[in-house]
């Protein structure tokens, strides 16, 4: 079983460049060890090619001395890095959110970064997100990650908390949920949905929270995703106007754009836990 080893580890070439990236860009490395690890990781699980964004508030943050983040770095090798010039909008880079491990903290009415690629490769097309989150007020919906082109068509991925605690994933035309109160605030989790691609199903996409598989309805539609997705958001619904702003903290998104197998899923769950302590 993989597990996160705070020793040095034999450092992999593509961490070393990632890490010189961040650093010539004026970023901060937070945990190197943490970020070898989860690189070195997923090329032994072979999935760190079909990786999209790869990003962790433990890994590298852009952030002046008051812990606002102008950019969260993506250390997948396909640079997808997000970011927000604008101060007011910023999430604040924070300490001790899960095991003495920081996160960012979106604000619930402006927080938000962005990014200009879509992380899956078309629309309709297999793709799996893993987020570890903590909700700190659930009386509106809180927006995860949105991975689309400006809401409009059957052309976004999105993964949401509702606020009567259920998980979503959806495009615009199309939804499924997990059972309202699988989410509460105040508490950490490690949420990941795995589509495989085509028309949602019973199945499709399947749910895991905190390792465990969650049962899922059908809400509006049952289409497949016809468009490329271009863009993507952290911390906020919809692209213009922005809305459902997360309230609490994101401490990292990774996506894929594959189904992760049973086996892969699992190996990232318990490589996750093992560095933050979730279940």
């Amino acid at each position: 079983m993989l597990t996160f080893e705070s020793r040095r580890i034999r450092e992999d070439p593509d961490a070393l460049v990632q890490i010189a990236r961040i650093v010539a860009d004026g970023g901060t490395i937070v945990d190197r060890p943490w970020l070898c690890s989860i690189i070195r990781s997923l090329k032994v699980l072979g999935i760190y090619s079909s990786c999209k964004f790869l990003a962790d508030a433990n890994f590298g943050v852009k952030k002046d001395g008051a812990g606002a983040v102008s950019k969260l770095y993506d250390i997948s090798g396909n640079n997808n890095d997000a970011v927000q010039a604008t101060g007011a909008n910023q999430p604040i880079w924070s300490v001790g959110v899960q095991n003495g491990k920081a996160g960012l903290l979106f604000n619930g009415t402006s927080s938000i970064l962005d990014g200009t690629s879509g992380l899956v490769d078309s629309g309709g097309a297999a793709c799996t997100v893993i987020a570890g989150i903590k909700s700190l007020d659930l009386t509106g919906s809180n927006s995860i990650i949105e991975m689309g082109n400006a809401h409009t068509n059957l052309d976004d991925y999105y993964m949401i908390l509702s606020a009567n605690g259920a998980v979503y994933q959806s495009n615009i035309a199309n939804d499924r949920s997990t059972a309202n109160g699988t989410i509460s605030i105040n508490t950490f989790y490690e949420i990941a949905w795995v589509l495989t691609g085509g028309a949602f199903s019973t199945s499709n996409p399947a749910f895991f929270v905190n390792g465990a598989s969650k049962a899922s309805t059908q809400g509006i539609g049952t289409d497949t995703p016809t468009i490329n997705p271009t863009k993507f958001r952290i911390g906020a619904y919809y692209f213009v106007p922005a809305s459902q702003f997360m309230d609490g903290y994101i401490n990292w998104v990774y996506t894929f754009n594959i189904a992760l197998s049973t086996a892969q899923r699992q190996a990232m769950e318990n490589l996750l836990n093992s560095y933050y302590a979730i279940y």
